[in-house]
């Protein structure tokens, strides 16, 4: 996926990280200059923004797909807090 550059003019987030994925996110979808995410892209963006949220190995098995994630071997509570929220907030910006 190649897209251009999009962002703000003042600070919408109050975190760098948080700014920047907003726009790359923004970039992917809202652009005018190229299409919107395609579903069957969603996947692939889901795996890598996960992984810039510090969310690894959330990838499916390769000859299922999907998406899969062990949270009952010593998951802490608060990384299935981080996994749902980061899910929710996926889901409300691409879906």
């Amino acid at each position: 996926m190649d897209f251009g550059c999009i962002g703000t003019i003042a600070p919408a987030q109050s975190c760098l990280a948080e700014e920047i994925i907003m726009n790359g996110v923004a970039a992917a979808t809202e652009d005018p200059r190229f299409p919107q995410v395609r579903p069957d892209e969603l996947d692939a963006l889901f795996v890598a923004e996960a992984k810039s949220h510090g969310i690894e190995s959330i990838k499916g098995h390769r000859s299922v797909g999907g998406m899969r994630a062990s949270i009952y071997n010593a998951m802490p509570y608060e990384g299935v807090e981080a996994l749902v929220a980061f899910m929710k907030k996926f889901e409300e910006e691409n879906l």
